[in-house]
């Protein structure tokens, strides 16, 4: 009888992905037409203002931001600039300060965290820019802050810059955080840098890169290069005196929430207007408040109505070469990795399966110890930050922190393989006058594979979804791809969607590859008597 063919699983995945996505619209739509027929939700039952009046609970988004919004290493609590403000706003809601809920986020996800309803308001010293205003609202500004670029003060090229665009040219590396106000300035203006884009709350990470020399040029607000260069008198901020895009401080609220903004902003305007809010800063010198200006950007009307599958599919056709890319880079990263560390596990595995208890043997073992007990994340951060090598490259700082995660772990699979050898076999073969290279080939090496082949793939798909992490130094991989478009469009579903075919796209072949690696050396070498 001849076999029914099996489905091939690529066949499978694109089936499954085309299921979801047609769910997932048959789902939206079904709430759409709900909404039309039986209307949306009841304005007292929607209305954020009326919870918060009616509960006494207050939950607000924050970045940790130094003297604006910081959290005090002590005792844990934020305190700051504007979290003093945010306790005088919600007094008037009638909300005490051990009833509000400070949680923390960064400069890409406050307008996500609120329309997904993590928090209520945002008070991170957040700029009002016209691509925020597409998915945010803002509150009328609290103080006005100015941006600049950081550069080394030996460095040449910068004595005699007094505009920003001076650092728009061929050859310059310009460093970023994504989500912050320089990111959104550069990828909208820059046309000849190269981009540097890191990622994470803390916007001194950009400044850092200048320092260490693998950025030229670093773009953030001046409050933070200021601090930053009086720490660091090897840095300047070249547009001190020139400072570029003066815009507002602003707080967020959820898209569509007219009544609670009202609220704060008549409170704002109160304590504005007593001087309170002007006697308050002199608590705070360390904050560059600057003058308002006029906005250097013409504001951009609301983005147009699409249905929830073309904005699926226009987010795909636009993006599928940076979600392409980022896929070369996670293959790049995570494989090379694997490579690497899987031939530090064989040396380390080999000397403590074979290496008697001597001082070598437990010097090696307090080494597996120590690479077991750093986390893949602070490896990242401590290979690419420590300065151990200042021309170190995002991707190989990556490559060399996962290839060290994976090594202990590759070593104690390789050293229990070689311990657990059947020793009758090896015998048998002995005893018919195998040669020593015989036996290892014909014997050891797929023994040793069926032993550890299962155990090592499954620590190799960990260091392939492990490899996300290398997004926090700024590694173009697909992470780190997907999160910039989300920046760009705030599509927050379609961005994460693709990210996990893309992933899916990557493991399955190789999961399928290994289960065929797997079922091979599973097969007997002769045959039975």
């Amino acid at each position: 009888m001849t076999a029914a063919p099996r489905a091939h699983p690529f066949r499978w995945l694109a089936l499954t992905l085309g299921v979801l996505v047609a769910a997932i619209g048959l789902f939206n739509d079904f709430f759409g037409l709900r909404d039309r027929f039986f209307g949306p939700p009841s304005t007292e039952q929607s209305s954020t203002l009326a919870r918060i009046s009616r509960e006494g609970t207050l939950k607000v988004g924050y970045i940790p931001y130094f003297d604006v919004t910081s959290c005090d290493a002590t005792s844990g609590e934020p305190k700051g600039f504007l979290v003093d403000v945010l306790y005088e706003v919600a007094d008037s809601l009638g909300v005490p300060p051990d009833s509000i809920k400070f949680l923390p986020t960064d400069w890409g996800a406050f307008g996500t965290g609120l329309n997904q309803g993590k928090f209520d308001l945002s008070i991170a010293g957040t700029f009002r820019t016209p691509q925020r205003e597409q998915i945010v609202d803002f509150t009328d500004p609290i103080f006005h802050l100015g941006n600049g670029a950081l550069v080394r003060v030996d460095d040449r090229r910068f004595i005699n810059v007094d505009s920003i665009d001076d650092f728009d040219q061929p050859g310059l590396v310009v460093a970023t955080v994504l989500g912050e106000f320089g990111y959104e300035y550069a990828t909208k203006h820059f046309q000849h840098a190269q981009l540097q884009v890191l990622q994470g709350a803390d916007l001194t990470l950009a400044p850092l890169s200048v320092k260490q020399e693998r950025a030229d040029v670093a773009l953030s607000d001046q409050f933070i290069l200021r601090r930053y260069a009086r720490a660091n008198p090897d840095v300047r901020d070249a547009l001190a005196d020139a400072p570029y895009s003066v815009l507002p401080i602003c707080w967020a609220v959820k898209k569509g929430e007219d009544e609670l903004r009202a609220h704060i902003n008549t409170q704002l305007d109160a304590l504005a207007s007593t001087g309170w809010i002007r006697n308050l800063r002199l608590d705070y010198p360390g904050i560059p408040f600057a003058k308002p200006t006029a906005s250097t950007q013409a504001l951009v009307g609301p983005a147009q109505q699409v249905s929830f599958l073309a904005r699926g599919w226009h987010f795909l056709t636009r993006y599928s070469g940076a979600l392409a890319s980022g896929i070369f880079y996670t293959l790049y990263v995570s494989l090379t990795a694997i490579f690497l560390g899987t031939l530090l596990g064989i040396a380390l595995g080999a000397v403590l399966a074979k290496e008697p208890s001597t001082r070598f043997r437990r010097l090696v073992k307090g080494t597996v110890y120590v690479f077991l007990g750093i986390p893949a994340l602070v490896l990242i951060l401590v290979v690419y930050y420590a300065g151990f090598l200042p021309s170190m490259s995002a991707a190989t700082a990556a490559i060399i922190a996962l290839a060290i995660n994976l090594s202990p772990f590759a070593a104690t699979i390789i050293t229990t393989g070689l311990q657990n050898l059947p020793e009758t076999q090896i015998l048998a073969a002995k005893a018919f006058g195998y040669t020593e290279i015989q036996i290892a080939w014909q014997f050891k090496r797929p023994l040793i594979l069926r032993l550890i082949g299962k155990p090592l793939l499954v620590q190799y798909f960990t260091t392939i979804k492990l490899s996300s992490l290398a997004s926090i130094i700024g590694v173009a991989e697909l992470l780190n791809r997907s999160q910039q478009a989300l920046r760009e469009t705030y599509d927050t579903f379609w961005a994460y969607f693709w990210m996990v075919a893309c992933y899916l796209v990557i493991v399955i072949p190789i999961a399928w590859f290994a289960d065929q690696f797997e079922k091979r050396m599973g097969r007997p070498t002769g045959r039975g008597a």
